[in-house]
C-alpha cells in the first residue's frame, strides 16, 4: 500500500470525487436508482447535515476511496457508498488500522 495515504473526512471541496468514485462502483455492479443520485448530488445536505459522516481516501491530495456512515435513526448508521478506484484496489485501503484521520 503506498505510504501517502491518508484518511480525511467530509470536505465541500470534494464533492464530486465522492460522486465520481462512488457512481463509478455503483454503475459497474449495479443500476443507479434515485437514491444513489440524491445522496450523490448532494452529500452535505442527504448525509453528513443528517448526522451521518462520508471520509475519503487521499494519496496525496488525490481522492481514491471514499465510504459514508449514513444515520438511519438516532442510533443506527449503515456503511455505503464504499469504493476505491481500480488501481488501488487489492492495496488495504480500507484496512482502518492503516492510516490516520
Amino acid at each position: 500500500m503506498p505510504n501517502s495515504i491518508t484518511i480525511i473526512p467530509f470536505r465541500a471541496s470534494l464533492a464530486p470525487a465522492f460522486a465520481a468514485l462512488s457512481r463509478a462502483w455503483i454503475e459497474q455492479f449495479f443500476t443507479m436508482e434515485e437514491s444513489d443520485w440524491k445522496l450523490l448530488n448532494d452529500p452535505q445536505t442527504a448525509i453528513v447535515e443528517k448526522g451521518g459522516a462520508t471520509f475519503f481516501a487521499l494519496d496525496n491530495d488525490r481522492a481514491i476511496g471514499t465510504v459514508a456512515a449514513i444515520r438511519t435513526d438516532t442510533h443506527t448508521y449503515v456503511l455505503g457508498k464504499m469504493a476505491v478506484t481500480p488501481k488501488y484496489q487489492g492495496q488495504g485501503i480500507g484496512d482502518n488500522s492503516a492510516h490516520a484521520i
